[in-house]
């Protein structure tokens, strides 16, 4: 699978994510799985991705 960024993700994007969670910013962010993928997954449903997570490049 490719990634449409052609990149790993920096960790400072992670905690970047963590930080905006933590915030009243994310108030009405809620029973979600955000993928930090740059893009990888999508287009696919959930079904495709645990297919792929089982099966890494």
């Amino acid at each position: 699978m490719q990634n449409p960024q052609r990149r790993i993700c920096e960790p400072e994007e992670v905690a970047a994510l963590i930080h905006f969670l933590a915030t009243d910013d994310s108030r009405f962010v809620n029973g979600q799985a955000i993928n930090i993928c740059g893009g990888a997954t999508a287009g696919l449903n959930g079904r495709s991705i645990n297919a792929l997570s089982a099966y890494p490049d």
